[in-house]
């Protein structure tokens, strides 16, 4: 890897009450070993999900921790406008569980893709708004959560430098990331919205191939990953054609420490190898 820092925090995507490799074994794992989670929740299982993290919690030894490190729970991962009422009695149902004590205390959420069933208008980023079935769902959101691959995905006709970049004033410098971190900034001010803003994935995928992206290298990987290392979140940054400075995310993840071969993806910082081979070193 490209640093040597500790990792401080994870997103993790489902809780399943089965099974011995799964993310509910690795949210023990991470709270035991003092790394804060971000607890994610399946939309179709939430109850049963929920449930079984909730009887996790009230083991008398991982309960202290759980109340310590849970970030947030997350009820569903990028689903679309047809799915607000199951993610508002998700969301409600954790909130009962908060109440009687029977989950840790934390903000709930859930995580979208940033697309058309929730953000309009993203170029310019100034222009952006949010649809109105994200106005539904905003009352239910403590945090403000979008997986954004902007980037990565960006037309072929899209400088390389403007992909791989992570600063922007506006004109001369430009970065398809940070226009899309202005776009949500923008919606966000223009709807009055307060929520923390998290940017829950962001990442560059190699060795892989795209119609779109075709020079999916080690080298892009390892020069995304080191911009993303490098980005200062307390500064502000123009978007492109922008007259409006704005902040990035209050925290960003990335996407995601090692590769997932059985989804198609090669987005990993290592292999999926049980010895976790990096891709690249500093």
């Amino acid at each position: 890897m490209s640093t040597s820092s500790d990792i401080q925090s994870v997103r993790t995507y489902h809780y399943p009450p089965t099974g011995g490799n799964n993310d509910r074994t690795w949210v023990k794992w991470l709270i035991q070993n003092q790394i804060s989670v971000m607890i994610g929740i399946t939309l179709a299982n939430y109850t049963q999900e929920l449930d079984m993290l909730s009887l996790d919690y009230n083991d008398p030894l991982l309960k202290p921790l759980f109340d310590q490190l849970t970030i947030a729970i997350s009820i569903g991962n990028e689903e679309d406008a047809s799915q607000i009422a199951n993610m508002q009695a998700g969301i409600a149902y954790a909130k009962s569980l908060i109440l009687t004590g029977n989950l840790p205390v934390s903000k709930l959420t859930s995580v979208l893709k940033d697309d058309g069933n929730w953000l309009l208008n993203t170029y310019p980023p100034e222009s952006a708004v949010f649809t109105p079935a994200f106005a539904t769902l905003q009352t239910s959101l403590d945090i403000i959560c979008f997986n954004m691959y902007d980037a990565y995905f960006a037309p072929a006709n899209v400088p390389v430098e403007t992909k791989l970049s992570w600063t922007s004033n506006g004109t001369s410098n430009l970065s398809v990331t940070l226009n899309g971190f202005g776009a949500v900034r923008t919606a966000m001010r223009k709807s009055g919205y307060v929520q923390l803003f998290w940017n829950t994935e962001v990442g560059w995928q190699a060795p892989a191939s795209s119609p779109t992206n075709p020079g999916n290298s080690i080298a892009y990987l390892k020069e995304f990953y080191t911009n993303y290392l490098a980005f200062d979140m307390l500064s502000l940054f123009t978007p492109q054609d922008g007259s409006v400075a704005v902040l990035g995310p209050d925290k960003i993840f990335y996407f995601t420490v090692r590769d997932v071969p059985a989804m198609s993806e090669t987005f990993g910082l290592y292999t999926s190898s049980s010895v976790l081979t990096p891709k690249f070193t500093a």
